[in-house]
């Protein structure tokens, strides 16, 4: 593994270790791409914390994992419940696929302990790479993933996580964790060294407000 693949892992790993972990949308899409196109996360969090469960939309792969003895089950981001709650909540590259974005917040804070954190991955509205493309094409719809219905920016997320009384309480951002990038990725990598906030994702370490 590549010391730059292991940035957004070493980001989140001290918050993970020996925690009760809930990580939605756990398949990553497909888990055909599982550890090829890039790191699969889950894999990480269950070697790192004390206790990890996993939801997905996705049957076929909950099934498939809770063969190979992964403790998942088939929820949806927006509804899931549980009757406990967790220390840590990861969601990576997910909240930028959901119709409401809203309702899996609530359901988040819900779930969380009282000194909880919720920790959520999504990619950077204004990366360096989307920039240049928007500016070379002379529009403003940079490439995108065919299943994202919005795109991201730091004050965005604030104002949206201030409606659930959550709130960022620090921010990072790393390059895209590509198994094999393209040169036009080691390109963007390579600029977006100087300009950190400019880099392709997002991660960002969220707990409830003090409510007193």
């Amino acid at each position: 593994m590549k010391s730059k693949e292991d940035v957004l892992l070493k980001k989140i790993k001290p918050f993970i270790i020996d925690k009760d972990v809930l990580d939605i949308g756990c398949v990553e899409h497909s888990l055909n791409n599982k550890n090829k196109e890039r790191i699969w996360v889950h894999d990480f969090l269950k070697r790192n914390c004390r206790t990890l469960t996993g939801i997905d939309i996705l049957k076929k792969d909950v099934q498939i994992l809770r063969k190979e003895g992964y403790e998942v089950c088939v929820m949806n981001a927006e509804t899931f419940s549980f009757k406990k709650k967790f220390e840590i909540i990861f969601a990576g590259e997910l909240i930028e696929h959901l119709s409401n974005p809203g309702l899996f917040l609530q359901q988040c804070k819900k779930h969380l302990e009282k000194k909880g954190i919720l920790i959520l991955t999504t990619p950077n509205a204004f990366n360096f790479y989307r920039l240049v493309l928007s500016f070379l094409r002379g529009n403003n719809n940079p490439p995108v993933n065919n299943e994202h219905v919005c795109w991201y920016s730091p004050k965005v997320l604030k104002t949206l996580l201030e409606r659930y009384n959550l709130e960022i309480f620090k921010t990072e951002y790393v390059d895209y964790p590509f198994l094999s990038p393209r040169m036009d990725v080691h390109i963007s990598n390579f600029f977006s060294k100087f300009f950190p906030k400019l880099k392709e994702t997002m991660i960002l370490f969220i707990r409830i407000k003090n409510e007193n």
